[in-house]
């Protein structure tokens, strides 16, 4: 006779996590295809993803200390509304 609470699989015990799909493709400037790939990430593994590769790029992370600069205008950026 079977057991009445067999163990659980490890399916049934790690917390399931939404992901999506994505597909990254990397590209010259004359448009050849040098790198294509796709992955399943959540949220959190996406961004992490995303600034590795922005970081390969150049690009520095944001800086949340960093001021508003003008809009591209020259015109100061309009102020925020003031919560009551």
């Amino acid at each position: 006779m079977p057991p009445r609470n067999p163990p659980q699989t490890l399916e049934q015990v790690t917390p399931k996590k939404r992901s999506a799909s994505y597909g990254v493709e990397i590209r010259s400037a004359a448009g050849v295809s040098h790198f294509l790939t796709t992955a399943d990430w959540t949220d959190s593994e996406r961004d992490v993803a995303l600034a590795a590769i922005l970081r390969l790029l150049g690009h520095r992370p944001a800086d949340p200390k960093r001021q508003a600069r003008e809009a591209h205008s020259g015109e100061p950026r309009s102020a925020k509304p003031k919560k009551n």
